[in-house]
């Protein structure tokens, strides 16, 4: 189910997530390729796949917890987890929905 962008985008779809969430993810997405891009440059070996998925991923705790679309909050990112973990995501996908803002206490990969 979570091969691609796209069945990100479907899930969030099929939960009622709202259409600026959805879309502020494709744009974290735009600039993770960039990044991609210049990793490749410089030869660093990374999963970019991991790297798009985690970018569509990240933020789907603010589906549940709408008011930290604008607001700041921390409540979305173990409800993301979950959220995911309930509809299938591997683990290490999940995870990222509070990697991405706990990494530094956390332990972590590149991606």
């Amino acid at each position: 189910m979570f091969n691609s962008r796209e069945d990100v985008y479907a899930l969030y779809r099929k939960l009622d997530a709202p259409e600026r969430l959805i879309e502020h993810v494709k744009l974290v997405g735009e600039v993770a390729d960039e990044l991609i891009d210049q990793l490749k440059v410089m030869d660093v070996m990374l999963d970019e796949d991991m790297i798009r998925l985690g970018a569509a991923c990240h933020d789907a705790g603010k589906i549940i917890h709408e008011n930290e679309l604008d607001g700041s909050g921390s409540m979305h990112e173990s409800a993301g987890e979950k959220l995911l973990l309930e509809h299938g995501a591997p683990a290490v996908l999940a995870r990222i929905c509070r990697s991405h803002a706990q990494f530094e206490d956390m332990e972590t990969s590149y991606e």
